[in-house]
């Protein structure tokens, strides 16, 4: 196992912690198309996630889509559990769907896909204001 951080170092205040596993990409005229991290290295991300939420021990952790939750809640869905906090490894978790999941939808669909992402954004800002009152 690697050491990601100096455990000494003082983190204070909101912190974002963005991990996108390395993902190579391909240049298609203009636009840039990223594939989905494979399963390995999805596990080294992970391994890198595991000690950023040791080393600042966050209130509220945010996960955007399906594959940043499943690496903390391998039996669930983005689809089922989006917009319901969990508890896992001792920290609250809140999934939401992505916003790159959102772009891809058209019509209706995208509509009700970002009527549901403000919802829970607003759930989610709820929440964090019940956790900062309590601390």
């Amino acid at each position: 196992m690697f050491k990601v951080l100096n455990k000494n170092i003082p983190i204070k205040g909101n912190t974002v912690i963005d991990c996108l596993p390395y993902t190579p990409f391909v240049t298609i005229g203009d636009k840039i198309k990223y594939r989905a991290p494979n399963l390995e290295e999805q596990k080294v991300a992970r391994q890198y996630l595991y000690e950023l939420i040791d080393c600042v021990n966050p209130k509220l952790i945010i996960l955007f889509g399906n594959i940043s939750l499943h690496m903390f809640k391998e039996d669930s869905t983005i689809l089922k559990d989006r917009g319901t906090a969990f508890t896992s490894m001792g920290h609250l978790f809140f999934p939401m769907y992505s916003v790159n999941y959102i772009k891809k939808l058209e019509g209706e669909m995208k509509k009700e896909a970002e009527s549901v992402l403000i919802k829970d954004i607003e759930t989610c800002s709820t929440l964090y204001k019940k956790i900062m009152e309590e601390n």
